[in-house]
């Protein structure tokens, strides 16, 4: 933030003519301190320590006046023109300009909300992006010899619920979040499955982000390298909110063959995320399908 041209001048009295003369030109000789940088408002400290309190206008440019009436019925008056910045503060809520009072505001009016969208790579030239998700939920029985009655067997510690989710560079974001998931666990050659959530710890989101993008792509190598050789086919769903561990990701690895499943979490121990940003992983599931539904 720029103190640069904001003048806040003390015993002004009722010489507002006076004060224009005397702000022309006029800079802060120490610096302000931003004491709660919010949305709503922004606060500042000024020099006399007294707290400011500031929101942004729609036009530019902008010549701000602020009364403010203290216990002593003494007055103070300053001027900014740090273009859409409008300052206000002390007991009223009056900004006066030049053509115009304007009352105080709450800004959360103008608070724009989160863009919630996935977002794919390009696709014909074009951003992609999408409010589509699909959600998928594992349900784990034991002991189920009777298939009529799968209530009573249910494994509770093994249900996991996840939403398919992008990683923005995705070059059909519709397939990589609704069709390739359901391709890969209802593909009746891949009957084998392990299913686990993951929580990477706290110390990854502080990382730099082209760092973490390193340290995840060390762990998406491998794999591509097995899905590439039909060893093992990855599912990956966020599950922030929706596991009852507070848990981050469910992963499933689904193929042909139980033991590719294995290897390619044994390679995955050695990479970064899973031996020094992981804070919990498991319990896992393994099964075979024993009948799955049509596409």
């Amino acid at each position: 933030m720029e103190a640069r041209g904001f003048q806040v001048l003390a015993d002004v009295g009722d010489d507002l003519g006076g004060l224009r003369r005397q702000r022309h030109g006029g800079v802060l000789d120490h610096p302000i301190d931003v004491v709660n940088p919010e949305t709503d408002p922004l606060e500042m400290e000024g020099r006399d320590g007294a707290l400011e309190r500031f929101r942004f206008l729609e036009q530019t440019a902008q010549l701000i006046f602020l009364s403010r009436h203290a216990a002593d019925d003494g007055q103070e008056v300053v001027e900014t023109a740090l273009g859409r910045l409008a300052v206000f503060g002390g007991h009223d809520r009056t900004i006066v300009a030049p053509d115009r009072v304007l009352r105080m505001e709450t800004g959360r009016a103008r608070i724009q909300p989160p863009d919630l969208s996935e977002k794919g790579g390009l696709k014909d030239g074009e951003p992609q992006r999408s409010d589509e998700r699909l959600f998928m939920q594992l349900l784990a029985f034991g002991g189920c010899a009777d298939t009529a009655a799968v209530s009573s067997p249910l494994k509770p510690q093994y249900t996991m619920l996840g939403r398919t989710y992008s990683l923005g560079y995705e070059p059909d974001l519709r397939d990589a979040l609704i069709e390739r998931p359901r391709r890969t666990v209802l593909n009746r050659d891949w009957r084998w499955a392990i299913w686990y959530p993951l929580r990477r710890s706290g110390g990854f989101a502080q990382l730099p982000e082209p760092e973490q993008r390193a340290i995840l792509a060390e762990h998406g190598a491998i794999g591509k390298s097995f899905g590439a050789a039909d060893y093992a086919h990855d599912v990956r769903l966020a599950c922030h909110g929706l596991d009852r561990d507070d848990n981050d990701f469910v992963i499933g690895l689904i193929g042909k063959d139980l033991f590719p499943l294995s290897a390619v979490v044994q390679a995955m121990r050695k990479t970064q995320q899973t031996a020094l940003y992981l804070d919990r992983l498991g319990p896992f599931f393994v099964g075979r399908a024993v009948w799955q539904s049509n596409l």
